[in-house]
């Protein structure tokens, strides 16, 4: 099985599984023993997950049965390379063996430097499910900037993505509108990706109960994103840009034909 690609402007995700003397998937008991170190290509540990960290270990189930999972690891200043997880866990008191148990938890890459949006953001702006990895999001990243810096500017684009932007609004507005266009290229290409699990169908922010969309609802999504990339960025349009997304159509109906 592929190791899990996330990069370092995103979250990480990791799941396991517990069995107990049967050899059934069990949950592990619940309580402040359980946790799960997680150790960068430097061996330098990171994050410790717990039932209360932030964070937390949480439970779930699948056709195969019950399994802990953790979502939302921030990964910034993690090294690039592979994580080791150690799991620390117990089943009626009783210690797994081996304890801990040691595994490939998910491999760090780089992330998207030089973009005004980044790939959390992105996840973030459609709720995508954790198994849509950081590499699947980034090789849409080149197509939306192309896209921003038609429609704003050059310049404007260098001064969103400086460390001190002379206009923070239109910075702002640039790298959510980013976000968007990034999904109005991505969201078919994950929709497949994402398999039977989905892209989220409906349910508040964090919700992360999905269902499969039907290409209609896609199309419905992708447009709504690329409008709302267009009312983000609506004032910011450069007059000197050479686009034509954001220009009313002309109406050539009253003039005659030759």
């Amino acid at each position: 099985m592929a190791v899990p690609k996330y990069s370092t402007d995103d979250y990480g995700f990791y799941d396991f599984i517990v069995k107990d003397a049967f050899d059934a998937q069990v949950y592990p008991d619940w309580d402040a023993e359980l946790k799960v170190e997680f150790y960068d290509s430097t061996d330098t540990l990171k994050f410790t997950a717990t039932t209360s960290s932030d964070p937390a270990l949480e439970k779930d189930t699948d056709a195969q049965g019950p399994f802990v999972k953790v979502s939302g690891i921030p990964l910034s200043g993690w090294a690039l390379g592979i994580v080791t997880a150690k799991i620390y866990a117990k089943v009626s008191a009783a210690e797994t063996a081996p304890y801990p148990m040691i595994a490939t938890a998910f491999q760090v890459i780089e992330g998207g430097e030089g973009y005004a949006t980044d790939v959390a953001h992105v996840r973030d702006s459609f709720n995508l499910p954790d198994t849509i990895e950081s590499d699947l999001i980034l090789v849409h990243l080149p197509a939306a900037q192309r896209k921003i810096k038609r429609w704003v500017g050059a310049d404007a684009y260098e001064d969103a993505i400086s460390q001190a932007p002379e206009n923070t609004e239109r910075a702002a507005a640039v790298r959510d509108g980013e976000a968007r266009l990034t999904g109005w290229y991505g969201l078919l290409d994950w929709a497949r990706r994402a398999g039977a699990q989905g892209i989220i169908q409906s349910g508040a922010d964090g919700d992360k109960s999905y269902s499969l969309k039907t290409t209609g609802d896609l199309e419905r999504e992708r447009q709504a994103a690329f409008d709302m990339a267009e009312d983000i960025l609506s004032e910011y349009v450069s007059v000197a840009a050479p686009t034509t997304e954001l220009v009313e159509a002309q109406d050539y109906s009253e003039e005659s034909s030759e």
